[in-house]
């Protein structure tokens, strides 16, 4: 059965940001740690016209509160797939760091059930047969706070705020405990189509060596984008971005129209 843009099971994962609902094609956003669907709140102003910008809402998330969080990244895979496999539109997925592992496992669990994406863009994410350098999820609380601080992408205001912050950490730490709980298990031998690696220039917390370990999975095609900027590029150089996958959505999509018009 095709899924419903409007079905309450599907809403309950996905925000759609985009004004016309009649839009050609979809593209998907994973979040980073911490994150939630209202960092892509004005992305469908960037995005080709063709596309509704859609963000995946997590549980535990504000929008899910009453609901525990994931205890295991194949928590969240499995629903996320059931929802798109059979998606009535061409989709796009984005994300960015612990979403580029999402979009990754997520792309492979497709693929092998003969589903491709229009793009699959995976940024500022280590190649995810490597082990986690660094274990957060259950560092004291100054710790963690001072390891977000030299992450970047979380303002000083924020991170000063303690009411805020315990509201926060525990998302924090549950997303760290999703990621330290990973264990690769040759997920890229299921991925028939082109992947986009999003590396950034400065990114201080995953380095070449990591970004270039993409290239030792057996992967049809790769490609990757180098941009400007640290971790959190997104909040520095967002339009390099935008150019980068917009240029890749609209010869997606030139290629499903050239082909509907020659059969």
């Amino acid at each position: 059965m095709t899924n419903s843009l409007h079905s309450r099971q599907h809403r309950r994962w996905f925000e759609y940001f985009g004004s016309d609902i009649s839009a050609d094609a979809t593209l998907f956003c994973f979040p980073f740690v911490g994150g939630n669907e209202h960092n892509y709140t004005k992305w469908c102003d960037k995005i080709n016209s063709h596309f509704d910008v859609a963000a995946l809402k997590m549980p535990g998330r504000p929008s899910r509160s009453r609901e525990g969080f994931p205890e295991q990244v194949a928590d969240l895979v499995s629903p996320i797939v059931e929802q798109l496999v059979n998606y009535p539109k061409p989709f796009a997925i984005f994300g960015h760091s612990m979403g580029g592992l999402l979009a990754f496992l997520v792309t492979a669990a497709l693929n092998q059930r003969g589903v491709s994406t229009l793009g699959t863009f995976i940024s500022a994410r280590p190649a995810p047969q490597l082990s986690i350098l660094k274990r957060r999820a259950h560092l004291p609380e100054p710790a963690l706070i001072n390891e977000l601080r030299t992450l970047g992408g979380t303002p000083e205001e924020v991170l000063r705020n303690t009411e805020l912050m315990q509201s926060v950490l525990p998302i924090i730490r549950a997303d760290y405990h999703l990621l330290e709980q990973f264990s690769y298990s040759g997920q890229a031998d299921a991925i028939t189509q082109p992947l986009e690696i999003i590396a950034a220039t400065q990114d201080k917390l995953v380095s070449d060596t990591q970004i270039n370990a993409w290239k030792q999975l057996p992967l049809k095609q790769l490609n990757q984008f180098d941009i400007e900027g640290e971790h959190f590029y997104l909040n520095q150089h967002p339009d390099a971005l935008f150019e980068y996958i917009n240029t890749k959505l609209s010869n997606a999509l030139s290629e499903i129209n050239q082909f509907a018009c020659a059969s």
